[in-house]
């Protein structure tokens, strides 16, 4: 342990040239002597037994001894620790600039019983004493030294504490000042510029940033004779993902519904978060209940959707909301909505009463006839209903009021969603061994909105299993249209055997083959025929065409 004192306040006429220090244990009544001369008012007391209590004094001496004084209570030996405490001065806590060849300076404190053990790194890598770093440790005071800095001396630089009792640690950022390299960036609220890549061969590179921070950049070419001048971006590039979350699907509404679907529309949102790629969720919900239903499996493509297995005269409410790769919109609802099927109604009036007749299209048939229709009249209204509709009662319903004062004439126009009719014009072609080329047209009737996909599917024509390759239409699957069988194979079929060829001109080193030339072959393809036939004495004869090309 140490122990300190003051000098006293009086000398005794003769200046103080020494101070004697004693100890003793409590339970003991001698002392013993620690220094007999020290001109300090410090001092360390050495090798004290662990655990047990100690009374100190002290006695000033100039030419005669004085009286000593004693601490006024005894004093345990024991350890005192302390965990580590790290702080560097008020000048490193910020960035510190320096310029090419100054010497970087970072100072600071550390605490702690017993004395921490310290280390300085930079970019995870330990630093050591040598040639331009220099290490200063006089607890509490430390410091680091690099001198001559470079360039690649800008950075993080961390000093770590540690004893028993735990660690601390705190750093400082350099940047170092230099003509600027080919690459480099800085943040608008700094005026030193940080080096991205010194010895880039191509005009492009990837730059590790901060998210969410704004950058400048600049570029400058580099030879042997030095850097050239710089180009700076004009304005801050904030650093942000690309592809942000898109927003919501604009206009949702209804556009149709029926006895048990809803037909919904919207429209592509005006920000797509920098991504093309969209599609959408689909969900339902019936009224007083908390849970929503998706209606689909995977994602839409298109801005529509056909909400099918609805339950009659429920009410329910819809959503949707748009998705790319960064993630999903919020969701944008519709109102509550009856599903069920729509009557045409018409308000009637007239005096005295008139007549009501329901007709459809320009043929003015009486629609009273058909066994599907029901006719509902009553002193102001008149209601239409026309049960299991097909596809064909589509069209333009008129009703015609008349008495003796007049007629008047209102119209309804309907349209009946159906499967679509089969596809036209199915053809196959390009066939080779591995693939084909299928082709069609559109059905004549799409069956009252927009074809969605067609399914492409095939089977082997023994075995009579159909593979599909893709999903079904909004209102369902028209009937399909079959190809005739067709055989997978190459374009080209093998050519016919040569006729017997004849052997002249037969030498120890070369002979002439010669044919008659078929149609279906050329002398290239003969050629490999004769050298996989041809073998003398196990060498392979070259032949030499009568037109004068020799293919080896």
């Amino acid at each position: 342990m140490v122990i300190s004192w003051r000098p006293p306040k009086d000398d005794g006429g003769s200046p103080i040239i020494n101070y004697i220090v004693e100890k003793r244990q409590s339970k003991k009544e001698t002392w013993g002597l620690v220094s007999s001369g020290t001109s300090h008012t410090k001092i360390k007391i050495p090798r004290l037994q662990k655990g047990c209590e100690y009374i100190f004094r002290v006695r000033a001496e100039n030419k005669i001894e004085g009286e000593p004084r004693e601490l006024a209570e005894t004093v345990l030996a024991k350890d005192i620790l302390s965990p580590p405490e790290v702080s560097l001065d008020v000048t490193c806590r910020d960035i510190i600039t320096v310029r090419v060849g100054q010497t970087i300076r970072i100072t600071g404190k550390v605490k702690g019983r017993p004395d921490p053990d310290i280390t300085w790194s930079k970019d995870g890598k330990i630093l050591v004493q040598e040639k331009r770093v220099e290490i200063v440790q006089d607890l509490p005071n430390v410091e680091l030294q690099v001198k001559e800095a470079k360039r690649s001396d800008h950075g993080k630089y961390i000093i770590a504490a540690k004893n028993s009792c735990g660690h601390a640690q705190a750093f400082a950022v350099i940047n170092v000042l230099d003509r600027p390299g080919p690459l480099e960036c800085r943040q608008p609220n700094q005026r030193g510029w940080s080096i991205v890549s010194s010895d880039i061969t191509k005009r492009l590179i990837k730059a590790n940033l901060i998210e969410n921070r704004e950058y400048f950049f600049r570029v400058c070419a580099e030879n042997k004779i030095g850097p050239g001048p710089c180009i700076e971006t004009k304005t801050p590039i904030l650093a942000i993902n690309p592809i942000d979350k898109p927003g919501e699907p604009e206009n949702l509404h209804i556009a149709e519904k029926g006895k048990t679907f809803v037909y919904l529309k919207w429209r592509r949102p005006d920000y797509d978060g920098g991504s093309p790629n969209l599609s959408y969720h689909v969900e339902r919900k019936l009224k007083d209940s908390d849970e929503w239903e998706r209606v689909h499996k995977g994602s839409i493509k298109e801005t529509h959707y056909m909400v099918d297995k609805c339950i009659e005269n429920k009410i329910y409410e819809f959503r949707v909301q748009t998705k790319n790769e960064a993630g999903e919109s919020n969701w944008v609802k519709t109102g509550e909505v009856v599903v069920k099927e729509d009557l045409i109604e018409a308000g009637v009036r007239g005096k005295p009463q008139p007549e009501v007749v329901w007709t459809k299209d320009k043929d003015a048939t009486d629609l009273t006839r058909s066994p599907r229709v029901s006719i509902e009249t009553t002193s102001d209204t008149s209601k239409f209903v026309l049960t299991k509709s097909r596809r064909s009662d589509g069209g333009k319903y008129v009703i015609t009021a008349t008495n003796t004062a007049g007629s008047f004439v209102a119209y309804a126009t309907v349209i009946v969603l159906d499967k679509p009719g089969p596809v036209r014009n199915l053809k196959v072609t390009d066939i080779s061994s591995d693939r084909c080329t299928v082709t069609w047209d559109p059905p004549e009737d799409d069956g009252g909105c927009e074809i969605q996909n067609y399914i492409l599917e095939k089977c082997e024509s023994k075995r009579m299993v159909w593979s599909t390759y893709s999903s079904s239409n909004k209102m369902g699957t028209g009937p399909p249209t079959e190809t005739h069988p067709i055989i997978a194979k190459t374009k080209y079929d093998r050519p016919g055997r040569p006729d017997p060829p004849d052997v002249t001109r037969v030498n120890k080193e070369e002979m002439t083959v010669s044919w008659v030339s078929n149609e279906r072959n050329t002398p290239r393809q003969f050629f490999n025929y004769i050298k996989s036939v041809i073998k003398i004495a196990g060498i392979f004869i070259t032949p030499v065409f009568e037109h004068n090309c020799i293919i080896s």
